[in-house]
Formats: C-alpha cells, sequence, structure tokens
C-alpha cells in the first residue's frame, strides 16, 4: 500500500507517563524518531520521516503520513520432482521476495528452519519430510505489517521408492508433455478432498 496514513499508539496502560520515546528499527539498527512530552512539547529527530511526521501531545501518539507498506503474499509449497531418496521427500516453500521477508518451516507449532535475504527476488526454503512422517507443516510468510501462512499435510505426500508417484502428483499431472516439463507440483490445501 502506498501513501498510508499510520497512527502508532504507545500501548501502556495502567502507569502514568508523561514522556514517550519512538524509534524506529530496521535490519537491527534502531533509528530515533521522535521524543513526545505529554502536554509540553515535542522533539524531532532528523530522519527518514522528517516532514511526514506529526504526534499528539496529549497522548504521545504518533503518525506518519504518505507510508508505504509492503503485504507479504501466501507461500506456495511444491514437491521436488526428484523421485524420493530413502522414503524422504523434498519440498520447497517459496514467496515472492519484498522488505524484511522471512520464511519459516514450522512441523506443528515448533519453528524448524527460517530464510531472510534481501538479494533474490523469490526467496526459498527447502525441507526434507520422511514419509513415515505424520506432522503436519507449514509454511509461514511474514515482514512487519503481514503475515501469510500455508499448510502441508505430509499424511499425503507419499514419499516411497514404489515407481509410484504420490496421490498429490497424480491429481496436477493432468498437463501435457510440455507444460509437465516446465511444471513444478503444488502440494497445497486445493487438492484436499
Amino acid at each position: 500500500f502506498e501513501g498510508e496514513n499510520v497512527t502508532f499508539h504507545p500501548n501502556i496502560t495502567g502507569l502514568q507517563i508523561n514522556s514517550y520515546y519512538w524509534t524506529f528499527m530496521q535490519n537491527n539498527q534502531t533509528e530515533k524518531i521522535i521524543n513526545v512530552i505529554i502536554g509540553e512539547t515535542k522533539k524531532i529527530h532528523r530522519t527518514r520521516f522528517e516532514g511526514r511526521l506529526d504526534t499528539d501531545v496529549k497522548n504521545g501518539s504518533i503518525t506518519i503520513f504518505n507510508l508505504t507498506l509492503y503485504q507479504v503474499s501466501v507461500p506456495n509449497i511444491t514437491k521436488s520432482t526428484a523421485p524420493p531418496t530413502n522414503g524422504v521427500c523434498s519440498v520447497t516453500c517459496s514467496v515472492e521476495n519484498g522488505p524484511e521477508v522471512n520464511l519459516t518451516w514450522f512441523r506443528g507449532n515448533i519453528s524448524i528452519s527460517s530464510s531472510s535475504n534481501q538479494n533474490v527476488s523469490t526467496l526459498t526454503l527447502l525441507q526434507h519430510i520422511r514419509g513415515e512422517d505424520s506432522s503436519t507443516y507449514s509454511c509461514r510468510a511474514q515482514n512487519p505489517v503481514s503475515v501469510q501462512r500455508k499448510t502441508l499435510d505430509s499424511q499425503r505426500l507419499t514419499c516411497h521408492n514404489s515407481g509410484k508417484r504420490s496421490s498429490l502428483l497424480e491429481e496436477s499431472c493432468s498437463l501435457s508433455k510440455s507444460e509437465r516439463h516446465a511444471a513444478q507440483f503444488l502440494c497445497s490445501d486445493q487438492h484436499r478432498s
């Protein structure tokens, strides 16, 4: 979203506070924005928000004008077209990259791997899943303003070396030979019966 006006409130309750110090953090670097003294004055520091910042000296909130917010897209989960090795499948989670995008694989509610790289247009993260694993896996794409998650049902992801394709692949293989050569096989909620 471009040109958005966003107001931030101190979010401190039950305390009598008369001064707020606002900062902006990006890539582990903190930048001073403004010091608001309730009912009195405000001191604006020279920042990227200069000329686009307003404060409410009654409650300590700040508003930043003309702010660009990048929402993260829903990640895609694909299964490798290579046959499983020793009952292990390879699946990849990918998402269109943007400012401060982080991609994380979860087994249940436990984070098992994570990736962030601002130098690529598509962020990807590989995960190996054993055929007998009945856990639910999910991939989360996140940035400071949004979170998207895609779930993979590993029980439908057969990873044995019998020469048969998994049911997920059978469902997604109704393509011509030329399309099949260029296609990646999608393991997503749309294949659930």
